[in-house]
């Protein structure tokens, strides 16, 4: 029987339509791929783009860290740490006020350097470097990017484009280390005397001994005592706050400082004020010399324990002076045996005899 000529010609129709929608399909996604790669490309590309600059910014200032003597490994561990570029912009600020104290970055090196030895997983953290195998080269973008553009249908593209993207990183940022953002300037003349004239106030109120200002030729006023000897431990007090201030491992303000160290003279105070009213600041064994003596060691402990008390903090010196086991012999807690420390006022066991002053004012 034969096919009636409708029958073909509705074939003919029928497959001449799902061509016109094949076509319509390919056309649609061509147009959604360019679209694609209209949007993906560009973006992908400024991402590398800032992951390089990104990339070539830490390389660089890991060079400058260099050039002013900085080592590699503290370079990088600072840079790991999101430390190095403030660190760099401080120096150089420094420099170009010609107030970079000229230790400063040996003492960084060296504090750095000892974080790492003393840290199995930060040296090998640091062993890392950068980027470690996260870094996409010009290369492999350009390669990429060759692929991304002429490929012709959607899983192409996106194995270009998996070139592109950068492994996961398995390099961290690093936990901070301390350091103080003041470190690092000379200390000059106006801040040793601004702190100088801070401590003899609060001292002379400590020690209760009047305070005569006197004023240089410069206008500059530095405060002197009525009896000379106090100055001797003045200078002892603020020679440690200053080297503590400038140290990179202590994040204490210089105000704080200096009252800690006020605050340990208080530790000691009855043991260096005559209750004669002659104020001769103690006896043979306990006396302004022996404080300034004794203040720098006995500082560093303070600031190691801050929590402990500061008559705690200078038994074990009180003890070696008297030549005795720190706490005194049995029966007594510092003092002779027998005895509970010394006078009423006086914590620090020294013994009650008419050279060593021991009741508080």
């Amino acid at each position: 029987m034969a096919v009636p000529n409708g029958f073909w010609t509705g074939a003919n129709m029928f497959f001449d339509d799902r061509e016109k929608q094949r076509l319509a399909a390919d056309k649609f996604l061509a147009e959604q791929l360019t679209l694609t790669k209209s949007i993906v490309l560009p973006e992908l590309i400024k991402r590398l783009d800032r992951q390089r600059t990104k990339r070539e910014e830490s390389k660089l200032r890991i060079e400058q860290a260099q050039i002013l003597q900085l080592s590699k490994r503290s370079a990088l561990a600072l840079e790991r740490s999101g430390q190095l570029k403030i660190t760099l912009e401080r120096v150089n600020d420094l420099l170009k006020q010609e107030k970079l104290d000229p230790e400063y970055i040996d003492l960084l090196d060296a504090y750095v350097s000892t974080k790492i030895d003393n840290d199995e997983d930060l040296a090998a953290a640091i062993a890392q470097g950068l980027d470690s195998n996260s870094f996409v080269t010009e290369a492999e973008q350009m390669e990429g990017l060759l692929l991304a553009m002429h490929s012709t249908d959607e899983e192409d593209f996106s194995k270009a484009v998996e070139l592109l993207q950068p492994a996961p990183s398995s390099v961290s940022p690093l936990p901070l280390f301390d350091i103080a953002v003041t470190k690092g300037k000379i200390i000059s003349s106006d801040d040793r005397r601004n702190t100088y004239n801070e401590l003899g106030r609060a001292l002379a109120g400590t020690l209760n001994t009047r305070l005569i200002e006197s004023t240089t030729s410069g206008g500059k006023e530095w405060v002197n005592f009525k009896e000379p000897n106090v100055s001797g431990l003045l200078s002892e007090m603020v020679d440690s706050v200053l080297d503590f201030n400038q140290d990179v491992s202590t994040n204490l303000s210089k105000n704080t400082l200096a009252e800690l160290a006020d605050d340990l003279i208080k530790g000691i105070q009855p043991a260096l004020i005559n209750t004669q009213g002659n104020n001769n600041f103690g006896g043979v064994i306990f006396n302004l010399p022996w404080a300034q003596k004794n203040f720098a060691a006995a500082y560093r402990d303070k600031i190691a324990n801050p929590d402990l008390d500061n008559e705690d903090i200078w038994k074990p010196y009180v003890s070696n002076s008297l030549n005795t086991p720190a706490g005194g012999p049995a029966g007594g807690s510092g003092g002779p045996a027998g005895g509970s420390g010394g006078p009423a006022g006086l914590t620090l066991g020294l013994p009650t005899t008419g050279d060593n002053i021991g009741n508080s004012f």
